[in-house]
């Protein structure tokens, strides 16, 4: 997980939920919250072993022990450190659980398709109710973006590059999700468990926010401009033929968009954004992006400052005695993001904060106070996949765009619309 430092994970120490306390390599260490267990468990196969008394199913009819399990689990695969409480894999590094995953393939599902794996493959377990189709879909547009073909193949005739495809796809079929990480000293047993406290899971009869899964006309929040900004980067427009404007407010521009998306994909067309609607509109919008081009590729119109920034991270490495990696990359692509979503045009440096905590890209001389600087979480930002970060950069290109579409709209003799107008 600590990438930055290359440590690796070498001890569970607790699990509390959603939040997993690790001891690293070199003594310290590494509280890591929220996210997908995938994420948290440096397990991007989701690799899983069940166990008598598991959290996952504590009434199961499996007779093994979890020391059982856990060793069984160690002879197959390297770099495995130890199993949660619901029998997911642990492994000491990202790469680790990488390098199984790709095993987990070629001998696990061997003998199927895409289509065949992903049914044995993505469970209700790991992924909620599963959308197979949806997922076939993804992956075989993601492998197509890297000019690859992967129908009617199986995974045992594929070759290494078609692999590493797919497992990017299930990663993106799967919605792998960064959550927050925080490096410290080992604690004492009060300190420690004060923060699981602090991470115990919410009673059902408590006050948790609700999960708002419906949203229509007159509403307004962060879900909304999500809602809204998914019309956006499928194409779908209000009746004016334009685009909206991801403003938080369902207004009647936002109704009529919604409408047309559910008559082009055979839902019950009243602009309301149900969860029926909600769903197909994620689905199609991870389609639609699934072949977007990674920063890496030249058609990617951030790419200029993706090669800026690795230019920039590629000197670090250098100065700390590390050769660039895919590591390189991945911090590399988080600036590249997190600078365009401030509204920098280019990164001509990149430092670290005193405590290497934080990778800051800035835009300008070091020295100048009119410098423009974005800021990222140095070991979060080197294990956000590249692919994350070439969608959320075209994320932000294409609301720049929208935004200055908009302004450019405005006459001079116009003023514009107030932040209550109709939208």
């Amino acid at each position: 997980m600590d990438v930055m430092s290359r440590c690796k994970i070498i001890r569970l120490v607790a699990t509390q939920g959603k939040l997993r306390v690790y001891e690293m390599d070199d003594g310290t260490w590494l509280m890591v919250w929220d996210g997908t267990v995938a994420w948290r468990n440096n397990n991007p196969g989701r690799l899983k072993f069940a166990f008598a008394g598991s959290a996952d199913d504590p009434h199961s009819h499996v007779t093994r022990t979890r020391e059982e399990a856990l060793g069984d689990a160690q002879r197959r695969y390297q770099g495995l450190i130890d199993l949660d409480p619901w029998g997911n894999a642990v492994f000491e590094s990202y790469d680790a659980g990488r390098e199984a995953q790709k095993k987990l393939l070629r001998e696990g599902v061997k003998d199927d398709t895409v289509e065949q794996l992903v049914l044995r493959y993505s469970t209700h377990d790991y992924s909620g109710s599963t959308h197979h189709a949806n997922q076939v879909a993804i992956i075989h547009a993601t492998a197509a973006a890297k000019g690859l073909d992967l129908h009617g193949k199986m995974v045992k005739d594929m070759t290494p590059r078609e692999i590493n495809a797919l497992a990017d796809g299930l990663a993106k079929a799967e919605s792998w999700k960064v959550g927050a990480v925080e490096k410290t000293q080992p604690l004492s047993d009060e300190q420690l468990r004060s923060t699981l406290a602090q991470h115990a899971t919410p009673s059902p009869h408590g006050h948790a926010q609700r999960h708002h899964d419906t949203w229509r006309e007159g509403d307004h929040g962060p879900g909304v401009a999500q809602l809204q900004q998914d019309l956006v980067t499928l194409g779908v427009n209000a009746k004016d033929g334009r685009p909206l404007v991801p403003d938080q407010h369902f207004g009647p521009r936002t109704h009529e968009a919604v409408e047309a998306f559910q008559r082009s994909h055979g839902l019950h067309a009243d602009g309301v954004a149900s969860s029926a609607t909600i769903s197909a509109l994620a689905h199609a919008r991870a389609l639609a992006l699934a072949d977007a081009p990674s920063l890496l590729d030249a058609r990617h119109p951030a790419h200029h400052m993706f090669k800026q920034a690795y230019q920039c991270v590629a000197r670090i490495d250098g100065s700390q005695g590390r050769t660039p990696s895919a590591h390189t990359q991945m911090f590399a692509g988080s600036l590249t993001s997190a600078a365009l979503g401030v509204g920098m045009s280019q990164i001509d440096h990149v430092v670290l904060s005193e405590d290497t905590s934080l990778g800051i890209a800035v835009q300008g001389p070091l020295e100048s106070p009119f410098k423009h600087y974005a800021s990222v979480n140095a070991m979060e930002a080197a294990q956000t996949p590249l692919d994350v970060s070439s969608r959320q950069a075209a994320a932000h290109m294409e609301l720049a765009q929208l935004t200055h579409a908009k302004n450019a709209d405005v006459s001079p003799s116009q003023p514009a619309a107030s932040s209550d107008a109709p939208r």
